[in-house]
């Protein structure tokens, strides 16, 4: 989240009944590895413990990421967050193409299954490629872990 000057990461837990709860705030950037494992260590000495699974829903940001995995090793499931992966693609793009981007990735995510997404999600990359390569390498980047909560079955 950005405040004036500053960035502020959040951890948030949802629970079974969907409601969020804030669980730490620290100052920093997702593209900042120290500030992400800072964040991670901050949860754990408030009590999550790092033995336990835990689903974690991130943006793209590379060192957030690789912080995850660090702390957590295979315990961590991966989710990519829908709306960042969508702005990412489509800020790769010209304005006109924009919406229908958005509103073919919004079809594949609202599938609720898995492989169709995802070859929806392939389908849309193949016609990006020729004309717009660089949208194309961001659909493709990172798509599986936006799949993740469909394969789980979990409820939106």
């Amino acid at each position: 989240m950005h405040f004036a000057d500053h960035v502020v990461l959040a951890a948030v837990g949802i629970d079974v009944n969907g409601t969020k709860h804030p669980l730490v705030l620290r100052e920093g950037a997702t593209e900042n590895a120290a500030a992400c494992k800072e964040l991670l260590a901050d949860l754990i000495e408030r009590g999550h413990n790092p033995n336990r699974a835990i689903l974690v829903v991130i943006d793209g940001a590379k060192a957030l990421r690789r912080a995850v995995i660090d702390t957590f090793g295979e315990r961590a499931v991966l989710q990519r967050c829908h709306a960042h992966k969508k702005r990412n693609v489509t800020d790769a793009l010209p304005e006109r193409m924009r919406a229908g981007v958005r509103n073919a990735m919004n079809q594949a995510y609202a599938t609720r299954d898995p492989k169709r997404a995802r070859r929806l999600l392939e389908n849309l990359a193949h016609k990006l490629e020729s004309a717009q390569p660089g949208a194309a390498a961001s659909l493709r980047e990172g798509v599986e872990e936006t799949l993740t909560i469909m394969r789980l079955r979990l409820p939106r």
